[in-house]
This record gives structure tokens, sequence and C-alpha cells, in this order.
């Protein structure tokens, strides 16, 4: 039997039509593989598969990453990825890169050891540092490379936890470009700098705000909770520890 053509994407004239187009070419010109014998390559069923490629909702950047490596390599996934973000854009209303909220606009809740180190970058925000550090940083001032540190010199081991946590969630903000007004939640677009920074440690209802709005994959969800798990108890053990001096 013939395989069942894609629909053709259910979206107006737009960034959204241009990505599912696209991928959807991907996978006529590399074969025209099933939604199964796909989903089989990078481990996803053939319904997320489908949904991936014919929208009308914008999918998750983890499967379209695996998808277009799959059909093409490390320069389709780059080309991809850019059209995906366009497309969440579109999605989300943001028709425009919103300006980064100012370094002075809110009150400066990092400890002052991590201010101190993170003042080098000469006036850039916190998420200008973290654009910086993972490359993407589109014109905005590089952030020099420095790893966080503690008053007693290189990451601390006592806060090993924490700054895992800052570490995945400064990834997976660099996958969206670094923009906290990306995001609904107000709890996410005001605290995502501390927490990359790991000034601050997210509660568990804003994580799941921000694993939704990213639409994260099962396993990246799984090992983004452990690491706060882990946050949670490094900090609550350094209180009992303060508690016992």
């Amino acid at each position: 039997m013939a395989k069942k053509p894609l629909k053709p994407p259910a979206v107006p004239a737009g960034a959204r039509h241009q990505f599912f187009v696209y991928m959807q070419r991907l996978v006529v010109d590399n074969g025209d593989l099933s939604t199964t014998e796909l989903g089989a390559r990078i481990g996803h069923s053939h319904q997320a598969v489908y949904k991936a490629l014919t929208g009308p909702k914008m999918p998750s950047r983890a499967i379209v990453g695996r998808l277009a490596e799959a059909l093409g390599g490390d320069a389709v996934a780059t080309e991809a990825a850019k059209l995906w973000t366009a497309g969440v854009y579109e999605e989300r209303g943001l028709s425009t890169l919103p300006k980064l909220e100012s370094a002075t606009s809110k009150t400066d809740r990092r400890p002052a050891s991590l201010r101190r180190d993170q003042e080098e970058v000469g006036g850039a925000t916190r998420l200008d540092m973290a654009r910086g550090l993972l490359g993407l940083s589109d014109g905005l001032p590089s952030a020099p490379q420095t790893i966080l540190r503690s008053e007693s010199g290189p990451a601390s081991p006592g806060q090993a936890a924490r700054t895992a946590l800052a570490n995945e969630i400064s990834t997976l903000m660099g996958e969206v470009g670094g923009v906290a007004e990306l995001f609904s939640a107000e709890t996410v677009r005001s605290g995502v700098g501390d927490w990359m920074s790991a000034a601050a440690i997210p509660s568990a209802h804003s994580l799941i705000n921000f694993t939704y709005e990213l639409r994260l994959d099962e396993h990246r969800r799984k090992r983004l909770f452990e690491l706060h798990a882990a946050a949670v108890k490094e900090k609550e053990n350094e209180g009992l520890l303060r508690y016992a001096d």
C-alpha cells in the first residue's frame, strides 16, 4: 500500500506555514519515509512525528532537532531551528524581538559574591551574559566566559547542584534565544535571569510553567526536575549546616 501523504499545514501564510512546508519537503527530499519509520529513527511515536510535521501547533524544539538531524544533518538542523523560532514567535504573538530588561529595572537579589563577578560584563544584563556564554548574542554585548564562583574561589562543591540546575536552564533558554519575554508566565519572565545565574532556585510551580511553555520532551523534563530536586536538597542541607555552626 502506498504511503499516505502528509496533510498540508492548516495555518495561514507566514512563519509557521513556512516551517511546516520546510519540514515536509525535508521528508520528501530524503526518501519520503513514513512517520512510523521516522519515529523509529528518532525515538518518538509516529503520532508525535505526524503532529510535528503537520501542525497546526508548533512542535517542541527537541523533536524538530532530531527530525532535522535525521533528515539532513547539522546544516539542516540549523535552518530548521531558525524557522522553528520564527514560527514560535508568530504563534505567541512576538513579531519582533523585545527589548531585554535593564539590569537596574528591578531589585538586584543576587548574592554579593555573584554580583561582583557578573558586573565584569560591563553593564550587560544577566540575559545578555547567558546569551553570550551560549554564543547567541545576536549583536548584544558578549560576556567573558567566566564561571560563577563563591567568595572562596571557583565553583564551590557546596553549590554544585545549584550550578548544574542553572547550567541546564541556561542551555534551554539558549535554544529559544535567551529572551525571558518569550514566556507567558510572569513568574518565569521575572525569575529566569536569577535561575540562570544560580542566584535563585525556581519554585516547583514556576518550573512546571517553564517546562510547559518550552514543550520539553519527557526525557529533558525528567532531567530538569531531577536537577531541581538536587538543588533544593543542597540548599536545605546548607541551611541545616548553617544552623549547626
